[in-house]
């Protein structure tokens, strides 16, 4: 650094500024145990409870009841071929949504992906002849019968898809045989009074009307269900978050905010209820996380969490295939067991064991000071924007150029905008302050002196000559007279010579 320059530097603090609301990543962990634990099993890449239901389907006597709203997974439909070819007399009824989706392509957050719905057609096709479908968009439960009710059954979160049953955070319920018998008969009225078309070959859904024979069932056991006037369900579900002591885990992928189960949640977080949610990351769910988030609840994220599952401290569970939405509590077809004492408390063990394995945590009103790496932001009440926030910036602002050598001062360059994404808790400012140089197209300044000499006559004349100042002064194209110095040591005397000879700044020779 020379005398013709300064070195600036400055600290601008960004932690208090906001960020506004969003996901912050936490560690991985291991995956919730695939195991049998009192008839509950997760889903996962090991497919154990896959396997129990098939086995289960391949054991079958004489009757298969199963209802999903999607399936389309391999080894299943091996095991429902098998026992329709076998010749053994084994009825097989599916109830599926196969008309909710042909003519509409899937919503980019929905549950399936294009794959999985074109490989869900190709298998209702691949059955049709072999396996009694019948549809209705209400249909969203999920069930697989075998033999009821002496034989196997499983209710699930799940749609019986490869990618629901191996990737997703489900759960899969061995059911007893009372509540295979209850199920049994919900299967039995949404079959015969509930459908809308009917798949008996290949590629045709043909209408069909109510048999107007089998009636609703009634209410009882530990069965809850939603039909046509019917919302068992959501009240099984407003009495296990009312019944809550201190704790409350409700995991769901769907969640409508205006919703009086949701908003009883929110009621209870507000009352301090510890209140935990677990909730795939997608915009349409938004609304309802923010304000349970608001409300004093824990709110975890997931990729695929597609569970419906619920726990309280009193020692209830609550599994179903229905989200926290009017379409599943109120309307649809949706089918849920209510779980007690050990069966309850294995619902809890892994409600914890996903919780441990979050993607993420919701957090409102964040500012960039909370935050250190990678976070998730909602922007717009519409879409998620992935930022990174790193603890400092480090700018040089290059360099300016000062009014005079003698005052080296300037304001602060302006600060380049960040690369977008990015944000820091603070950034360090970096530049030089320079002397001015003398502009080349600058034109010296001379001075008239009187020089003596002698006249025609022998006398004293004088005699002018313009010479140049000491130091040379110099007017810029604006007008402006300026001192031009080569060494620092003539500052303070450049200064005083230009101000009495017209001059404000000082500058340094090229």
């Amino acid at each position: 650094m020379t005398p013709f320059q300064r070195k600036m530097s400055t600290e601008i603090d960004h932690r208090d500024e906001p960020l506004g609301d969003g996901w912050l990543p936490a560690r991985a962990s291991s995956p919730a145990p695939e195991q049998w634990n009192q008839g509950i099993c997760p889903s996962g890449r090991g497919r154990v409870a896959a396997k129990a239901i098939i086995q289960a389907i391949r054991n079958a006597r004489s009757l298969v009841m199963l209802s999903s709203f999607l399936l389309a997974d391999e080894e299943i439909e091996k095991s429902l071929l098998e026992v329709a070819y076998a010749n053994r007399g084994v009825r097989v009824y599916v109830l599926n949504a196969a008309e909710a989706r042909l003519e509409k392509e899937p919503r980019e957050d929905s549950e399936f992906d294009r794959k999985t719905y074109e490989a869900h057609k190709a298998l209702l096709n691949r059955l049709a002849g072999h396996v009694l479908f019948r549809t209705a968009k209400s249909f969203h439960a999920k069930v697989v019968l075998v033999d009821p009710p002496t034989g196997e059954g499983y209710l699930l979160t799940a749609n019986l898809t490869s990618e629901a049953l191996e990737r997703n955070e489900e759960v899969a319920v061995r059911l007893s045989a009372e509540e295979c018998a209850q199920i049994r008969d919900w299967l039995a009225y949404a079959f015969w009074e509930g459908a809308e078309h009917e798949m008996a070959t290949p590629g045709a859904l043909e209408a069909v009307r109510a048999a107007g024979w089998a009636r609703q069932p009634e209410p009882h056991g530990n069965v809850t269900a939603t039909a046509p006037g019917h919302t068992g369900l959501r009240e099984a579900f407003l009495s296990l978050v009312n019944g809550a002591r201190s704790q409350l885990i409700v995991a769901s992928f769907g969640w409508s905010k205006d919703h009086p189960v949701v908003q009883r949640i929110i009621q209870r977080a507000r009352q301090g209820l510890r209140v935990t949610v677990l909730a795939r990351i997608r915009p349409s769910a938004m609304p309802a996380l923010l304000a349970l988030r608001e409300a004093g609840a824990t709110v975890l994220g997931f990729q695929w969490l597609h569970a419906k599952v619920a726990w309280s401290d009193a020692g209830v569970a609550l599994v179903t295939s229905a989200n926290l939405e009017p379409h599943g509590m109120d309307d649809g077809f949706e089918l849920g067991v209510q779980l007690l004492g050990p069966r309850a408390a294995a619902i809890a063990s892994l409600l914890a064991a996903w919780s441990a394995g979050r993607k993420a945590t919701l957090e409102t009103g964040l500012t960039v000071g909370a935050v250190r790496g990678p976070v998730e932001l909602w922007r717009d009440g519409r879409s998620f924007e992935k930022v990174v926030v790193e603890t400092t910036r480090e700018a040089d602002l290059g360099r300016v150029i000062a009014e005079s050598a003698t005052r080296l001062e300037a304001p602060i360059p302006k600060l380049p905008a960040s690369e977008a994404g990015r944000y820091f808790h603070r950034t360090l400012q970096k530049w030089t302050i320079e002397a001015p140089v003398l502009d080349p197209k600058a034109r010296e300044v001379l001075r008239d002196v009187e020089i003596e000499g002698e006249s025609k006559d022998g006398g004293k004349a004088g005699k002018k000559q313009r010479v140049p100042h000491d130091p040379p002064l110099f007017r810029e194209a604006n007008g402006r007279i300026v001192v031009a110095v080569s060494k620092a040591e003539q500052l303070d005397t450049a200064l005083a010579y230009g101000r009495a000879h017209g001059a404000t700044a000082v500058v340094r020779k090229p």
